[in-house]
């Protein structure tokens, strides 16, 4: 979508919200977005450990709770289900909170909040 701030400099960018639920399929739409496990679930002598996908040891039997196995990163700062991944017209991207996002912006039809 494409999204206008709302200050006086009216500046567009371009904005996606994030759903782990989509990324779990396919990080297409999540550029630089990675995907990691959390394998500290499993071996509790490890102090909190995150190990890209490509790189599950063989032992690894996930969680009751599949959802707290996978973290999502963009730039080392984790994403959350509902967090905007907004991008300015030189291609630096930003990460705003569902409620920040709103704050911050409107849509190319009219207002979010």
């Amino acid at each position: 979508m494409i999204v206008q701030d709302k200050q006086e400099n009216m500046q567009y960018f371009g904005a996606i919200r994030f759903s782990k639920e989509q990324a779990r399929k396919s990080l297409a739409m999540y550029p630089s977005v990675k995907m990691y496990v959390n394998i500290a679930c499993i071996r509790t002598f490890y102090t909190m450990t995150w190990v890209p996908v490509n790189g599950i040891p063989r032992d690894y039997r996930p969680s009751k709770t599949p959802e707290q196995d996978f973290v999502f990163e963009f730039e080392h700062a984790q994403l959350n289900d509902g967090d905007w991944l907004v991008t300015d017209k030189d291609g630096k991207t930003y990460i705003y909170s569902d409620e920040a996002f709103k704050r911050e912006f409107t849509d190319e039809v009219g207002d979010l909040s």
